[in-house]
Parts: structure tokens; C-alpha cells; sequence
């Protein structure tokens, strides 16, 4: 069997979203931050690619899973991976090429589209669970912000004071009433991710820095007329007519929550606990990492885990197979609110996925996992030049140290590094070598 992964990475974002974030063609401008896909491969598997990868990076991930060389056929598109392009007849052709002779294909996806699902059809490929699905575009309805909440208020999830505003006088009714309550509110474009179409509106002596999750920020103190035209102009067009504001609520703890619905019943696959800076000049705050397990207590990490299955099996039962990731905070206060779904692979996923094939199923018996996304620039060969003569590259005889994921991921516009660490140590001894090693 051979499975063809393809990074058809914010091909499901809108083209508005995409280009106010510099991402037009999928990723930024040179990056490699794709390049973490081949992570998932086996050999004899196909990965494709929206960027050039950097060269040796294909090697070294066959060497760290300990795989043959060139045990991977790796088609690099140069661009966003639409349908339309991965249905183009060049890039077919290059994909049936690759597959021809191998046997039975899986396409994977990083997001279900109608698109990737003609693609399999046309290889010839089982039709899998879901497929009826993702041929309708089914993400649409589970990857928009307006469906999230009416979803999570359907099932009883906890989620922020607000409404879904159909249009801009809605929009400027709910701005006029909320902005009563004196706090920040965060208004959302209805199809984007990572913050890429959120704005945030917070009093002029709010402290920016301590609020992260959005693209910019704008004055809450404006009239609530002038902010909903600017809202209305901004996260609105012919295909998306609604915006969904919310208060924002300050959190003691950012966490995600990662499903597979493949099977006839979701099964949690792994947790996380979302790093944003501290410093004081970064507005809006820059996200840092992931820790993987989540730094939840016990009581809140089940209580967490618990109410997060009322709206993973809703979506289950709408017919949708494959990743869900479910991202919530707890507050201040210590209460639990959710924020959204997204019907993709989410971003901590891939750590999940190289922690079971160097540590084993269990390795969150024994480990914890933490990305460093703040870190500089710096070529391939350079990096894993200075982490294996400081002693902090990873090594299968310790069953720690840090992995290379990327040199320049648009994730944090630097390397991308994983830290691998005994439960009983922790991460921390590590990340400051790491940090030492690659800022000086």
C-alpha cells in the first residue's frame, strides 16, 4: 500500500485571507514550512509539496526515521495546491507517475476537498469513509467560525459572550452592546486560521502585548458605526457575509485538543498547550511553540477532554472522516471555553506523529515534546551542524534532543525546531541549549 500525503496547505483559505497575510500562494515567500510532511512517510510513500524543499532535508528525515535513502518520492509543486492545480494535467500526470506500480493508494490529505477527492477517484484509489463528504467541500460547514459556535451551542460547549452579525448593521447593534462591557473584543473573518483573519478591539490602555490570537488591533473606543463598516469592509465579500464577534477572553492557558474521526468512532490522538512571546514590544504577540502533552491539571485536562467529545461526535455523526482540531482556553478564572474547530490536520499534529515513530505509542508515558518557532533563519546544514556539536541534536541511544523541522517555517518566520525530553527532566535544560547554540 502506498499513501499519498498532500500539503494542500490553506488551499481552504480565502484568497482575501491569504494575501493580507503575505500567504498567497500557500506559504510564505521561500519558506519551507511544508517540509514537515515527510515526517509521515514510509518508505515508498509519495508526498506532495507546495515549495521547493531546501536541500538534504529529505535525507536527514530518512536518516532520523532510519529509513533507506531516497525512500521517498517527493513531488514539489512551487505553489498553492488547489484542486484545480492538483487536478491540472501536468501535476496528475507527475502524481500517477509516482503512484504506478506501487499498489493500493491512500490519498491524505492535509484538508478534505471536493478536489482531493476526485484526485483519488481518478488514481483509482478506494473511495474511503467521508468521501461523499469532502466531495460536497463538508470543510466549508465545519472550518467557518459562524458554524463553530452554533455547533457548540447546539451540544452545551462553553464558549464566549457574543453573536454571529449576518450583516453590518447586526454587526453594529452587537459592537454597541458589547463595548458596554469595557473589555476587548476579537472579531472573525468566518474561514481563515491561525489568527490570520482576526482583529482584535481593545481600549487604548489595554496592554496589546498580553493579547495575542489576531492579525491587528483597532481602537474599541471608535463609534460603533465607524467600526463595524471598517469590520464589515474587512471580513466580508461575495462569499463570505458574516462576522463573528466575540469578547476576548484572557486566558491562564491556550490548548488544542487533536482527533481522528477515520474510524467509525473519534478517538483523542494527542493534546497541546499553545506558547505565545512575552515581550512586551511584540504586537500583536508572536506564537512560539507548542508543548505536547497540554499543561492542563488533571481535573481541567478531563473536564477539557470530556466536553470537547460532545462536538467531535456531532461532527463524527455529520459524516466527516479524518484530522479535527479543537482549540479552547481556560480563562482567568479557571473556566474552560472553547474557541474553534478546523477540519485539518492541526499544527502539532506532526510532533504527535514523529514521537510515535522514535519513542513508541506511549511515549507520553515516558516524554514531552516542545516546538520552538522563535528561533532565526539559518541553513539546514548549519543547524544540524551547531545542535550535534553542542550535544543537543536528537539521538536514538538518549531518546532525546532537538529535530530540525524547518530552517524558515512562515509558522514563526524562523527555524523550527523540536525538542524531544524526559518526563523527569523536562524541556527546559534543552531549549536553553538550543537557544544558545543557535543565537549566537
Amino acid at each position: 500500500m502506498t499513501n499519498l500525503f498532500i500539503a494542500n496547505v490553506r488551499a481552504d483559505y480565502p484568497d482575501s485571507v491569504r494575501t493580507k497575510a503575505d500567504l498567497i500562494d500557500g506559504t510564505a515567500v521561500g519558506s519551507d514550512t511544508t517540509s514537515r510532511f515527510l515526517w509521515h512517510a514510509s518508505a515508498g510513500d509519495v508526498v506532495v509539496l507546495p515549495e521547493r524543499m531546501v536541500p538534504h532535508y529529505a535525507s536527514y528525515v530518512d536518516e532520523m526515521l532510519r529509513m533507506p535513502q531516497d525512500a521517498l518520492r517527493i513531488i514539489e509543486y512551487g505553489g498553492l495546491l488547489t484542486d484545480e492545480a492538483l487536478l491540472d494535467s501536468a501535476t496528475f500526470d507527475a502524481i500517477k507517475e509516482a503512484v504506478d506500480q506501487k499498489g493500493d493508494v491512500v490519498v491524505q490529505p492535509f484538508v478534505h476537498t471536493r478536489g482531493t477527492v476526485e484526485l483519488a477517484r481518478l488514481l483509482g484509489a478506494s473511495e474511503g469513509p467521508g468521501a461523499s463528504f469532502a466531495h460536497e467541500n463538508g470543510v466549508d460547514l465545519l472550518n467557518s467560525k459562524a458554524n463553530f459556535r452554533k455547533l457548540a451551542a447546539g451540544v452545551g460547549l462553553p464558549i464566549a459572550p457574543g453573536r454571529v452579525a449576518r450583516s453590518e448593521r447586526e454587526l453594529s447593534d452587537e459592537l454597541r452592546r458589547l463595548q458596554g462591557l469595557g473589555c476587548p473584543l476579537i472579531a472573525k473573518h468566518d474561514h481563515a486560521g491561525g489568527g490570520h483573519g482576526n482583529i482584535i478591539l481593545s481600549p487604548k490602555s489595554a496592554s496589546r502585548s498580553k493579547l495575542p490570537g489576531a492579525r491587528r488591533f483597532l481602537d474599541l473606543e471608535d463609534s460603533a458605526e465607524k467600526l463595524a463598516r471598517e469590520l464589515w469592509n474587512e471580513l466580508t465579500d461575495n462569499s463570505y457575509s458574516m462576522v463573528t464577534l466575540e469578547v476576548y477572553m484572557e486566558s491562564r492557558e491556550r490548548f488544542y485538543l487533536e482527533y481522528d474521526l477515520t474510524g467509525r468512532v473519534p478517538h483523542l490522538v494527542s493534546t497541546g498547550s499553545i506558547r505565545y512571546s512575552e515581550h512586551a514590544t511584540d504586537v500583536p504577540p508572536k506564537w512560539t511553540g507548542l508543548d505536547v502533552p497540554f499543561n492542563l491539571d488533571a481535573v481541567g485536562g478531563s473536564s477539557a477532554v470530556s466536553q470537547g467529545q460532545l462536538i467531535v461526535s456531532a461532527v463524527h455523526a455529520l459524516g466527516y472522516r479524518g484530522m479535527l482540531n479543537l482549540d479552547g482556553i481556560t480563562t482567568l478564572e479557571g473556566e474552560l471555553v472553547f474557541q474553534e474547530v478546523n477540519a485539518r490536520w492541526g499544527g502539532g499534529l506532526v510532533y504527535d506523529v514523529i514521537a510515535r515513530r522514535l519513542l513508541g505509542e506511549s511515549y507520553s508515558r515516558t516524554h514531552v515534546l516542545r516546538s520552538l518557532l522563535d528561533l532565526p533563519t539559518m541553513d539546514h546544514v548549519e543547524l544540524q551542524r551547531r545542535l550535534t556539536a553542542a550535544g543537543v541534536h536528537y539521538s536514538h541511544e538518549r531518546k532525546e534532543g532537538a529535530l530540525i523541522l524547518a530552517s524558515r517555517s512562515d509558522l514563526g518566520g524562523g527555524a523550527e525546531i523540536l525538542l524531544i525530553a524526559s518526563r523527569d527532566r523536562g524541556p527546559g535544560e534543552v531549549e536553553t541549549k538550543v537557544r544558545e547554540v543557535l543565537t549566537s
